[in-house]
C-alpha cells in the first residue's frame, strides 16, 4: 500500500512537471524585427490582392447628332443696271420733246407720230429696232378735227384728243388688204355709236336688236375714210360717258369730225406695218 501511494506521488508530481513546462513554452517572446541599417529603407512589398473581377463592357453611347446648322440668309441679288434708252435719231427727238415724252417712255416699239397746226398735221412713223429709232415714213400730209387738238377732248367738239395712245384693231369697207392687227370687215349692219346715254357708247354694234342709241355712226356710209381704218385706243378702257367716241385713224384728205385722217395709201402702208406683237401707238400732239 504504501508503494502504491509512492508511485501515485511520482506520476502526480510528474503530471505536474509536464503542465509546468508546456506553459513555460507557451508564454515564450518572439525574437524583436532587426532594424534595417541606417541609410537603408525599407520597402514593404505591396499586398497581393485578389484580381478583381473585370467589368463588363459597357455600350458606347452614340454620339449626340449635331445641331442642323441654320440657313444662310440669301444673298440679296445685284440690281439690274438699267437698259439703255433707245436711240433716237434727231428729228424724233425732236418731237418727243415738243411732246413732251422720251424714247424710254413709248411702250411699244412701232411709234406713229402726229403734229397738229390747226386741222393740218404731219405724220412720222418710226420702228425700234436693235435699240435704235427707224424711220418707216417722214413728214407724211394729213389732218385732225376741224378745231384742232385738245386736252379735254368732249362729244361733239370737232376736236381730236391729245395724248399717247395704243393702236389695236384695224377695219374697214373693204376686205382685210393683209393686216397685221386683227382686222374686222365693215358690213351694212355696223355701227359705232357716239350717244353717251347709251350702254354701248363708244363701241361697235353688229345690229340694232339691242339697240338702245339715239345717234351712231352706221360706217358703211363712208366707204372712202373708212376703206381701211385703224382704232385709236381713246376713251375705250374704261368709257367715260361724254368724254368722246369713234376716234380713229383712216382716209382721207380733209379735216375730221376729230380722227385722224391721211392718204388712202400711206393707210394701206400703215396696216400691213403695224404688228401687236410690237405694241404700236401713236402720239397727238
Amino acid at each position: 500500500m504504501k508503494n502504491t501511494a509512492i508511485r501515485k506521488s511520482v506520476i502526480l508530481t510528474l503530471l505536474a512537471l509536464l503542465l509546468v513546462s508546456a506553459a513555460s513554452c507557451g508564454r515564450r517572446e518572439a525574437p524583436p524585427e532587426e532594424e534595417p541599417p541606417a541609410g537603408e529603407t525599407l520597402v514593404q512589398e505591396p499586398e497581393e490582392t485578389a484580381p478583381s473581377e473585370p467589368e463588363a463592357e459597357q455600350e458606347p453611347k452614340p454620339a449626340p447628332e449635331p445641331a442642323p446648322e441654320p440657313d444662310p440668309e440669301p444673298m440679296p441679288e445685284p440690281e439690274p443696271e438699267p437698259a439703255p434708252a433707245p436711240e433716237a435719231p434727231d428729228t424724233l427727238a425732236a418731237l418727243l420733246e415738243a411732246a413732251g415724252q422720251a424714247p424710254e417712255n413709248i411702250p411699244g416699239s412701232q411709234l406713229v407720230i402726229v403734229r397738229a397746226s390747226g386741222n393740218e398735221s404731219e405724220l412720222w412713223a418710226y420702228g425700234l429696232e436693235d435699240g435704235v429709232w427707224t424711220p418707216f415714213f417722214e413728214e407724211v400730209s394729213g389732218h385732225v378735227g376741224k378745231n384742232g387738238v385738245t386736252d379735254a377732248k368732249t362729244e361733239g367738239d370737232r376736236c381730236t384728243p391729245r395724248g399717247l395712245f395704243n393702236l389695236s384693231m384695224a377695219f374697214g369697207v373693204e376686205a382685210d388688204p393683209g393686216s397685221l392687227l386683227p382686222y374686222r370687215q365693215v358690213t351694212s349692219e355696223s355701227y359705232w355709236v357716239d350717244d353717251p346715254d347709251s350702254r354701248f357708247y363708244n363701241q361697235w354694234v353688229e345690229g340694232t336688236e339691242e339697240k338702245d342709241w339715239s345717234s351712231a355712226e352706221h360706217l358703211a356710209d363712208y366707204p372712202v375714210q373708212y376703206a381701211y381704218a385703224a382704232l385709236i385706243d381713246y376713251n375705250t378702257d374704261p368709257v367715260a360717258a361724254g368724254a368722246g367716241s369713234a376716234i380713229f385713224l383712216h382716209c382721207g384728205s380733209s379735216y375730221t369730225a376729230g380722227c385722224v385722217s391721211i392718204s388712202r395709201e400711206k393707210m394701206l402702208d400703215l396696216l400691213l406695218w403695224l404688228d401687236p406683237g410690237q405694241s404700236p401707238a401713236i402720239l397727238i400732239f
